[in-house]
């Protein structure tokens, strides 16, 4: 796997270009709710919904204007080794048709996690998906893991707050020239929460995408942080 390699001069080469890109592209980037307050000794995981290719653009924007950790972004190997340069922000690879590869970046993930001045995204859909799907298929390996992890340091007799945030992206047109991007929070979770349940984690994600998809058709939001 190709791993995060954090360079002080990505984000300072990076942060101003991906911002100049986004925002020649799109008229607006609108936030239906708040972040949520994340407790500062927790480890955290963002898990979007994949809607397009500027998704991992939207992403940086986004947390970028509300946290302070370092991101780690899981990408497909195929597409970090044509974008290598992501890597100085935080990019690292999973190849999910290889099998001992994937379990190497689920391992990755989880140390990543464990410092509390990170977060790691990875989108959970594994492809992309239009946002006007009403059934959105969600991968689970990584949550059965994460689970697995959690419970095999209890086990060690030390605790971890692994906790999880959604985040639905949509992109709206709106009788503009250029298209707004939108954003709606979940509420925090612990990874706890869903207790094995995958497919209580699928309702609460697709609950929040048709949260947003409300909210772009009454077209009420608190912010536009572009």
């Amino acid at each position: 796997m190709l791993t995060a390699r954090h360079r002080r001069w990505g984000a300072w080469v990076f942060r101003p270009y991906i911002r100049r890109i986004v925002k020649k592209a799109f008229g607006h980037f609108y936030l239906a709710n708040p972040f949520p307050a994340v407790p500062e000794d927790a480890e955290l995981i963002v898990t979007p919904n994949h809607i397009s290719w500027w998704d991992g653009f939207f992403i940086f924007v986004l947390l970028d204007a509300f946290s302070k950790r370092k991101m780690h972004l899981m990408m497909l190997e195929r597409e970090l080794k044509k974008h290598p340069y992501f890597r100085s922000i935080g990019a690292y690879s999973i190849a999910p048709e290889d099998r001992d590869g994937a379990m190497e970046s689920l391992q990755y993930t989880s140390r990543a996690l464990e410092d509390p001045g990170r977060l790691v995204v990875l989108f959970p859909q594994g492809k992309i998906q239009p946002f006007f799907l009403e059934e959105v298929s969600l991968k689970r390996g990584w949550l059965k893991f994460l689970e697995s992890e959690e419970q095999a340091a209890a086990a060690r007799g030390r605790e971890r707050d692994i906790r999880l945030l959604m985040i639905a992206f949509g992109i709206e047109y709106h009788h503009r020239r250029k298209p707004e991007i939108w954003a709606r929070f979940s509420r925090l979770y612990a990874l706890r929460d869903f207790e094995a349940d995958f497919d209580a984690y699928g309702a609460e994600f697709r609950m929040n995408l048709q949260r947003l998809k409300q909210a772009i058709a009454d077209r009420t939001f608190i912010a536009d942080i572009l």
